[in-house]
């Protein structure tokens, strides 16, 4: 009993997308190749920032802080605490309080979120 391949596709089928061709049609999105603007300047490592800001969701109500100024905190550690439809927030990275305060938000409406 010999073993038969599975395959939806047939072998010309197959033969046609090794070769590249086999999807070959009209239109598509063909932009202008506008690299002059960037392969001048070589790739740099955009660094560390000094200070992280970590924007605190309220949607509705204000959460309860886990940290206080001057806490160290580790990536991934929970920021606030769930109360109802709320989202844990979470540190993105490791370091210590430096502040929380009202800042402006980066959202057109420029309602202040809480940071740190």
């Amino acid at each position: 009993m010999s073993i038969m391949p599975i395959n939806l596709l047939s072998d010309d089928q197959l033969a046609l997308i090794s070769s590249g061709k086999q999807w070959s049609f009209h239109g598509g999105i063909h932009p202008q190749e506008n690299k002059q603007q960037s392969n001048q300047t070589a790739i740099e490592d955009a660094g560390i920032p000094p200070f992280l800001i970590i924007a605190v969701e309220h949607k509705g109500h204000t959460p309860e802080l886990l940290v206080k100024v001057g806490d160290p905190v580790l990536k991934g550690q929970p920021l606030t605490k769930v109360y109802g439809a709320m989202v844990t927030q979470h540190a993105s990275s490791s370091g210590t309080v430096h502040a929380i305060e009202k800042r402006t938000d980066l959202h057109p409406s420029g309602l202040p979120v809480s940071q740190w």
